[in-house]
């Protein structure tokens, strides 16, 4: 059987590292992290081992995409948004028009740049931003007599198991409980019930993340387990 290529796996896995913040600097905290094509090492960060113990050997770990964004200045290795989406984003949509289900999911602890490299900033813009931008281009770009491209979106957020509905401008606590795959009729797969769906016409972006209980305040405070969810 012909091997897959990387663009058509089911799959696909990238880990990202993230600048230091300013107490790492603070701290004056080194940077144990290194990357080499498509592998991670990380180096033991306890200096006080004997070079005979197995310990001080790097672990290494392989993924389909390694993005080393822990310095600007080293614009050699240095993977900024752009790479990101090229990397990720523009083999899910080819996989979107093809008619296939696609996801992204950042996951990692709290600070460690899932916002960031979903959502981005205003000067970077992150994956959901610039997925929805190419989104649109393509869609005029394909557009074909007597063929219309209809975009609905639905985004919520599970923090600590509760759904937020991130489109509810009072940011409803729950927008239904997450059914169990098979519970339901005529759906495969897990679905919430009683969530806001919004028709787009155009890709401006929509403020879901306003709503986003990890974008508040107190979420520094109170850490917990936050899952954005953007399903189009």
């Amino acid at each position: 059987m012909e091997e897959l290529s990387l663009n058509h796996a089911n799959v696909k896995v990238a880990v990202r590292v993230r600048p230091m913040n300013r107490r790492e600097r603070d701290m004056k905290t080194k940077c144990v992290v290194e990357m080499s094509g498509n592998q991670t090492l990380l180096h033991p960060a306890n200096l006080n081992l004997s070079k005979d113990d197995p310990r001080t050997q790097p672990k290494v770990f392989a993924y389909d995409h390694c993005f080393w964004s822990m310095d600007e200045s080293r614009a050699d290795v240095y993977a900024g948004q752009e790479v990101v989406f090229q990397c990720l984003g523009d083999s899910l949509l080819d996989n979107a028009f093809l008619g296939y289900n696609a996801c992204i999911c950042a996951y990692g602890q709290t600070g460690s740049g899932k916002s960031y490299t979903m959502m981005g900033s205003a000067e970077q813009p992150g994956l959901i931003p610039r997925l929805c931008c190419s989104l649109f281009s393509r869609t005029l770009k394909e557009a074909r007599e007597g063929e219309v491209f209809t975009v609905e979106v639905s985004y919520l957020e599970i923090y600590n198991e509760k759904v937020r509905d991130l489109l509810d401008p009072k940011g409803g606590v729950s927008a239904g409980v997450p059914q169990p795959a098979g519970s339901c009729t005529g759906k495969e797969g897990g679905w919430v019930a009683r969530l806001s769906l919004l028709l787009r016409l155009s890709s401006q972006p929509t403020n879901g993340m306003a709503h986003s209980w990890t974008s508040r305040p107190r979420a520094a405070k109170k850490p917990g387990r936050a899952r954005a969810v953007n399903a189009g």
